[in-house]
């Protein structure tokens, strides 16, 4: 299984689809919680080969290929942006286990197991919102046109 993070570290590191994460850890939730715009979060792994029925083979690892990375959260979400806008693919309900695209994982059941539901983001197309790009920054001023200014 494969999400987002994987793949921005596989970018930043220069591997291929054979890197797996092994470990994850955030690094600032104690003091900032874990929503904090500047909270780190490093992702460690290596390439390991693959069992013919998908599971990973950790006892052979590849020498060498081990590597550590800090992704801060907010570089995190500019990437994110970018790399929806480069696939066309929606970020919410990605994923390379997920057999249905466009809905979302909301929870889990201890009958029904996992709830899906349709991704309210992009309303079940699986398809990047078309306001891509468009990130939030600080609010701008209103200027308002017709107001005349007191000297």
């Amino acid at each position: 299984m494969s999400n987002l993070f994987v793949e921005h570290a596989r970018e930043l590191l220069g591997m291929g689809p054979d890197w797996h994460m092994s470990s994850w850890r955030s690094m600032d939730w104690k003091k900032y919680g874990f929503q904090n715009p500047a909270g780190r979060i490093r992702i460690t792994g290596s390439c390991v080969p693959s069992l013919p029925d998908g599971r990973l083979c950790w006892e052979y690892e590849v020498k060498g290929t081990r590597k550590s990375v800090m992704i801060r959260n907010d570089d995190h979400d500019a990437w994110v942006l970018a790399w929806e806008k480069r696939t066309g693919i929606c970020s919410t309900c990605y994923s390379e286990a997920q057999p249905h695209p466009g809905l979302e994982n909301m929870g889990w059941d201890h009958i029904k197991g996992i709830l899906l539901e349709t991704c309210r983001r992009c309303k079940g197309t699986a398809k990047a919102p078309v306001s891509i790009g468009k990130a939030a920054g600080p609010a701008q001023p209103q200027v308002d046109e017709g107001a005349s200014r007191v000297s």
